[in-house]
């Protein structure tokens, strides 16, 4: 069951850190991270009320990721923009410099 739920994500795309800031009012349990296959790549425990979220995805491959949460009764609470993209750090100056 999906429950409504916003938070933004940036960068978008992010290449080392990914800031999640949400609606303050939830009971969220869990993050993952999922590639588009649909592995989870990252999952953290959240604390009740947690609202803003740094997360490292340096160790990421360049790609396209998206952000759940569930909450403690295991329902997903997503959000309608829960997509982003990882850049590696050099994309960037490469398509820039054509390097």
């Amino acid at each position: 069951m999906l429950e409504p739920f916003d938070f933004t994500i940036s960068p978008n795309p992010a290449e080392t850190q990914l800031h999640l800031d949400t609606d303050r009012n939830y009971q969220a349990a869990k993050l993952y991270i999922t590639n588009m296959q649909g592995a989870v790549v990252y999952e953290q425990t959240v604390a009740q009320n947690e609202s803003e979220f740094w997360i490292d995805v340096a160790h990421l491959p360049a790609g396209y990721y998206a952000v759940w949460f569930i909450d403690a009764q295991q329902h997903i609470m997503k959000d309608t923009n829960n997509k982003f993209a990882k850049n590696n750090p050099n994309t960037l100056a490469k398509n820039i410099l054509g390097r």
